[in-house]
C-alpha cells in the first residue's frame, strides 16, 4: 500500500496509547464495539454470501449483532479479532471466532462479511478485494467488491511460519521462516496462486528488507536495516540504535518526508516492548514512542495514510482510537532493565542431551516425517475425533495431534499397520485407547529425550524457569495444564518463532509456528530442561 498525506507521528490504537514522551495529541474515537464471549466457533458457512451494510444510524441498535466474538481452545488458544488491514480511511477486521470479516468506513458505516475458510487466520486488503489466508489448508479466500467469494489454492510447502501476508496489485507476498526469513511471490494461476519469485528478507508495505543484530545475543543494543523496494533496487541501509537490550526490529514504512517508520522490539525489565521510531535516511532518530501493546497479534503496528494504526487490545472491546502525536525530536532515555531469573534448584534427570538434538529431534517429526494412512486409520470410533488435516487414505506429513499421545515415529507407524486410529482431537476425556500420535507435552517430552510423558503440570519437575532473554533454542514456553511449546528463535521483529503439536488454527499436528511477544510473554512462562 502507498503512504499519503504523511505527518510527525500517528497512532490509532485499539485503545488509548500511554507515552512516555510530552506529546500534544488529539484523539477521535472513531469504533466501539463489544467482543462477545462465545463457546465455540461459529459454524463455517460454505456458501456464496453478500455483505450486509450497516450504517451509523442503526449500528447502535443492532450492537449484538454486529459484535466480535472470542472464545478459547482447550489449549487457551484465543479466537476472535486476529488480524487487521487498514487501506486510507477503511479498516478491515478478521473475526477469526465468529468467522467473518468486518470493514469499518468513516464514510460508509460497517460491512460484515461471512468466511467460508475453515482456519482463517490473517487478512489483506487490495484494490476493494479482501484476501484471506488459511495457513493451516493452504488456501486463499478473496471476497470482491460486489460480496462475491472465491477459495483458491495456494502451495506454502508446508511452512506454517508465517509472519507477513501482504498482496499488491493482485500477486501476494508471505514471509515465511524456515532455516532463514525470506519473502515467497506468488501469482494468480486460475485455481491457484503459484510461487514465481523468492526474496532475501522480509515484505512490509511493499518494502523489502532484512534486519539483523551486530551481536547475537540479549545485551545487542544496535542492529542493521536495509530497505529495498520490489524490484530489489536498494533504498537505504539504516543504523538501528537502543537504549535497551534489542530483540528485533520491523519496518512500517516511509512516510512523505522519506523518513522510515520501525517498530524496535527491545527488553524492558525482561519484557519485550514495543518502541516505534522515526528515522532519516542517515539512521538519526527524528521522534520516538513507546507503544504498549497485549494484542494476540502478530501484526499490531500498521503504517498507512501518515498514520500508525496500533492493535492494543482484543479481548473484550474492540475499542479504535485515532490518536495524531506531534512531539518534539527526542528519544526514550531510561536506564535498562534486566529480567533476573528465579533460582530454582534443578531436579534430577533421567539423560542429558544437547541443543543440536533436541532441534534435530523436533524437525524429525515436522514436515521430514511421512506417513501412510488408510481408511480405517481414520474410521469412527468412540472417543475419537481425527485430525482436520487428515481429508482420506493417502500419504501425509508431519506427526498428528492426539490427545495423551507419547509416541515415536516408529511406534507410531506400528500402530497404524496394526489398526490404529491417526491422531486424536477429541480433548474432552483422557487418552483414548488406540489412537497414535503426540499432544503438545508428549512432544517437547520427546524431544527433550524423556523415557516417560511429563505433562504441562509436570514437565517443570525437570526443567527450571528462565527469563525470555535467555531462552534458546531447545528450551521451551509453558502454560500449565494449558500447553508447552518448544523454542527455536526469535524473527527479526522480535516475535517468536517455535515447534509446537497444536489444535491451534486448525494445523492438528506438530507444526512449525510463530507467536507474538505479546501473547508468549503474557501467557507461557520460559523453561529450560536440566538435563541440557
Amino acid at each position: 500500500m502507498s503512504f499519503k498525506n504523511s505527518i510527525r507521528f500517528a497512532i490509532v490504537a485499539l485503545c488509548l496509547v500511554a507515552s512516555s514522551i510530552p506529546v500534544h495529541a488529539q484523539e477521535e474515537v472513531v469504533l466501539e464495539e463489544p467482543i462477545e464471549s462465545i463457546h465455540q466457533q461459529i459454524p463455517v458457512l460454505h456458501m456464496n454470501h453478500a455483505i450486509s451494510i450497516l450504517n451509523k444510524n442503526n449500528a447502535q441498535n443492532n450492537r449484538q449483532d454486529s459484535s466480535f466474538g472470542i472464545y478459547y481452545d482447550q489449549e487457551g488458544n484465543q479466537y476472535g479479532p486476529t488480524d487487521f488491514d487498514v487501506e486510507q480511511e477503511n479498516i478491515f477486521i478478521l473475526d477469526n471466532a465468529k468467522n467473518k470479516v468486518s470493514k469499518v468506513s468513516s464514510t460508509e458505516g460497517r460491512m460484515d462479511a461471512s468466511v467460508r475458510l475453515e482456519s482463517p487466520s490473517m487478512i489483506c486488503e487490495d484494490k476493494g478485494n479482501i484476501y484471506i489466508l488459511d495457513i493451516a489448508n493452504g488456501q486463499i479466500e478473496i471476497i470482491g467488491v460486489n460480496g462475491s467469494s472465491k477459495i483458491k489454492d495456494i502451495d506454502l510447502g508446508k511452512n506454517e511460519a508465517i509472519s507477513e501476508f501482504e498482496v499488491v496489485n493482485g500477486c501476494i507476498y508471505i514471509t515465511l521462516f524456515d532455516d532463514t526469513e525470506h519473502t515467497i511471490q506468488y501469482m494468480d494461476q486460475g485455481k491457484r496462486f503459484v510461487a514465481v519469485k523468492n526474496f532475501i528478507g522480509r515484505i512490509s508495505n511493499e518494502y523489502i528488507y532484512t534486519f539483523a543484530l551486530e551481536k547475537n545475543s540479549e545485551n545487542a543494543y544496535n542492529g542493521t536495516m536495509t530497505v529495498s523496494n520490489l524490484n530489489n533496487e536498494l533504498l537505504a541501509n539504516l543504523k538501528i540504535i537502543s537504549n535497551y537490550p534489542l530483540y528485533g526490529a520491523k519496518l512500517l514504512g516511509v512516510n512523505e518526508k522519506g523518513n522510515f517508520l520501525v517498530s524496535k522490539t527491545v527488553n524492558i525489565n525482561g519484557k519485550s516492548t514495543s518502541i516505534l521510531d522515526e528515522i532519516d535516511p542517515n539512521s538519526n532518530i527524528i521522534n520516538e514512542e513507546e507503544a504498549i501493546t497485549h494484542a494476540d497479534m502478530l501484526e499490531p503496528f500498521i503504517f498507512n495514510n501518515g498514520k500508525i494504526y496500533n492493535a492494543k487490545e482484543n479481548q473484550e472491546v474492540l475499542k479504535i482510537v485515532a490518536t495524531t502525536v506531534e512531539g518534539q525530536p527526542e528519544t526514550i532515555d531510561k536506564k535498562s532493565g534486566i529480567e533476573i531469573s528465579p533460582e530454582v534448584v534443578p531436579s534430577p534427570v533421567q539423560a542429558s542431551i544437547s541443543r543440536s538434538q533436541i532441534m534435530n529431534i523436533a524437525r524429525s517429526y515436522h514436515t521430514s516425517f511421512s506417513w501412510k494412512c488408510t481408511s480405517r486409520n481414520i474410521s469412527a470410533m468412540r472417543g475419537y475425533s481425527k485430525p482436520s488435516y487428515i481429508n482420506g487414505a493417502g500419504t501425509y506429513t508431519c506427526m498428528p495431534y492426539c490427545w495423551g499421545g507419547f509416541d515415536t515415529k516408529e511406534s507410531f507407524i506400528r500402530g497404524l499397520k496394526n489398526g490404529g486410529r491417526a491422531g486424536n482431537i477429541n480433548t474432552r476425556s483422557g487418552k483414548v485407547g488406540n489412537t497414535f500420535g503426540l499432544d503438545c507435552s508428549g512432544y517437547v517430552s520427546r524431544c527433550w529425550g524423556l523415557t516417560s510423558k511429563r505433562g504441562t503440570t509436570t514437565i517443570e519437575n525437570v526443567a527450571r524457569r528462565i527469563s525470555y532473554s535467555s531462552l534458546q533454542p531447545g528450551d521451551a514456553l509453558n502454560r500449565p495444564e494449558r500447553h508447552v511449546m518448544l523454542f527455536e528463535k526469535r524473527d527479526s521483529n522480535g516475535d517468536y518463532v517455535l515447534y509446537e503439536a497444536t489444535k491451534s488454527n486448525g494445523y492438528d499436528r506438530v507444526s512449525h509456528t510463530i507467536r507474538s511477544k505479546s501473547e508468549v510473554e503474557r501467557k507461557y512462562k520460559a523453561i529450560r530442561y536440566n538435563g541440557i
